[in-house]
């Protein structure tokens, strides 16, 4: 992986959108330091295994995979508006400067375990950077997602990756200032868990994500895509964290981090009300 500006550095990747959108730091540091982006090739339908029990939203013909083309064609938007993103495409067997499934080898970084973002730099070192920076950067925002998100509290829980100690109950005192993002299923899930009304947010694509993710007043997700793309962003932000497998550590300005429910309410309160 040795620089050779004017050229696109080429890379192989099959893991989840999360995981995606953690391993862009040192892409976009490369592509300062020497002007080169990168073509990623995403490999689709990769089957995927979490833990045993977990809850699998993507699919292919009823097997969970890493992912699949509709959620290769919702992350595509976010990484066509990145300046050192060449593009992003299905991969065909296209020969790689890099693989990225190196990460999926036993042994080869520290998976589960340690921060997401840095897994990629204990293989390719020469990607590491400054984790406090933000890697994404968004075209304007659309009127109608900031009207929705200005001022308020954006939720994202998944059916993995969950701390089964922390409670939603206190979201009651925001009222209308809570917003839900998610599949149908999570949010459903989530309202009636907590016995709370939300509203759910629509969305398009992970663009769309970003733009309301940068957008809101405070963000509080689950270990999942939407929470890198926040940590990407370096928003107000709060991670649910997983005591299993505790790999999106916030680093930054505006990242807190909740192993517990005081954390969660503390930090809660303190960004909505700063």
């Amino acid at each position: 992986m040795e620089s050779k500006e004017g050229f696109f550095l080429k890379v192989r990747h099959s893991m989840a959108a999360g995981d995606l959108i953690a391993s862009l730091p040192g892409f976009k540091h490369r592509f300062e330091e020497t002007g080169e982006k990168v073509l990623i090739y995403q490999q689709l339908n990769a089957e995927s295994h979490y833990y045993d029990n977990a809850i699998y939203t993507t699919l292919k013909d009823g097997v969970p995979v890493l992912m699949n083309e509709e959620l290769f064609n919702m992350v595509r938007p976010l990484l066509q508006a990145q300046e050192y993103v060449e593009d992003f495409r299905i991969w065909q067997g296209e020969p790689v400067d890099a693989d990225f499934d190196q990460l999926l080898i036993q042994g080869r970084c520290n998976k589960p375990y340690g921060q997401i973002q840095r897994w990629a730099f204990y293989i390719f070192p020469n990607l590491a950077c400054d984790l406090s920076v933000p890697w994404l950067r968004l075209p304007s925002i659309p009127i109608g997602i900031s009207k929705t998100m200005t001022g308020k509290i954006l939720i994202n829980r998944t059916e993995r990756w969950k701390n089964p100690r922390m409670s939603y109950f206190f979201l009651k005192e925001y009222g209308d200032n809570v917003i839900f993002t998610g599949t149908e299923r999570e949010h459903s899930k989530f309202c009636e868990e907590w016995k709370l009304n939300i509203p759910r947010l629509f969305l398009s694509n992970f663009l769309e994500l970003a733009q309301a993710i940068s957008t809101c007043k405070v963000f509080v997700g689950s270990q999942s895509s939407a929470w890198n793309i926040a940590e990407a962003l370096k928003v107000p932000r709060i991670v649910e964290i997983c005591a299993g497998a505790p790999n999106c550590i916030p680093i930054g300005p505006n990242g807190n981090d909740a192993l517990n429910q005081v954390g969660m309410e503390y930090w809660v309160k303190t960004l909505f009300n700063k």
